[in-house]
């Protein structure tokens, strides 16, 4: 082997990249599985707390000027009206978009006591207007899946 250095081990250089086209970093706030609970008391999970832990997530989401809010599921905890009514009292304090997807907790269950929200519903408040969907926030495209309703 000679002194001089080898380039890329000695290949080709197969690609160039240039640097980010953006100034300014997408920032984006995760949130997952607050199980809103509007009824549930005296839970080991915490159930009664929920509003507030969500409350605070929100609070502290205000102060870090993030360019939008996913959550990836769970919003509430039995998918009951009264229980994405919270959910929507809390995101009005929200200064960022939100955008979701459903998680099992969120849908209709055969064993659920009580009327549960549409899928309908669900993609009107917290998606872009589909479910997929497909969005840019700055830099990043956010893809939205939904595993937790079926087709039928």
């Amino acid at each position: 082997m000679s002194g001089r250095p080898l380039r890329n081990g000695g290949s080709t250089v197969m690609a160039r990249l240039t640097a980010p086209t953006t100034r300014q970093p997408t920032r984006l706030a995760v949130i997952s599985d607050p199980h809103v609970s509007t009824r549930a008391t005296g839970s080991p999970k915490q159930f009664d707390r929920t509003e507030s832990f969500l409350a605070t997530s929100i609070e502290d989401i205000n102060g870090r000027n993030v360019d939008a809010v996913v959550s990836t599921g769970d919003i509430t905890k039995d998918g009951a009206p009264w229980e994405f009514d919270r959910v929507d009292d809390l995101l009005a304090d929200l200064t960022a978009p939100f955008y979701a997807v459903p998680g099992n907790h969120d849908g209709p269950k055969t064993f659920d006591s009580h009327r549960s929200a549409s899928r309908g519903r669900f993609v009107d408040h917290y998606t872009p207007g589909s479910l997929p969907y497909h969005i840019r926030i700055g830099g990043v495209d956010l893809f939205g899946l939904d595993s937790a309703w079926t087709p039928d």
